[in-house]
């Protein structure tokens, strides 16, 4: 058995983070970072009401994480979390005809958003 990976200082740690990770940043800093390349369009409409009504419309239809609750449908275990994030299915960047199509929305949980962000790349 290999010894686990030291932890490291992230990568925001230039900006004040204290944060230890495995490697690159720590999911606060990961999440500054992604926000700081949006376009301005982007950044622009996720600060609209349009987006916050709709948002809030999203949250209050499925207020808990969707993918907890097919994890608990399916499998009959697991935690099910509160809506943390409204999340595109279909990127924005790529959709924006679809930026306030409630099927392209999904209610998830930091956990489920983290998981769908990473594996998105």
């Amino acid at each position: 058995m290999s010894p686990a990976a030291p932890l490291r200082p992230c990568l925001g740690a230039r900006s004040g983070c204290r944060n230890l990770v495995k490697a690159g940043r720590c999911l606060e800093c990961q999440r500054t970072y992604e926000q700081a390349r949006r376009p301005a369009w982007i950044k622009k409409f996720y600060t609209s009401k349009q987006w916050q009504d709709v948002r809030n419309m999203k949250a209050r239809q499925h207020p808990v994480c969707e993918d907890c609750l097919d994890a608990f449908t399916h499998a009959g275990a697991g935690a099910i979390t509160p809506v943390q994030v409204v999340d595109h299915v279909l990127p924005l960047a790529t959709h924006p005809h679809l930026r306030v199509s409630m099927d392209n929305l999904r209610s998830l949980c930091h956990m489920h958003h983290s998981i769908k962000t990473k594996a998105g790349r």
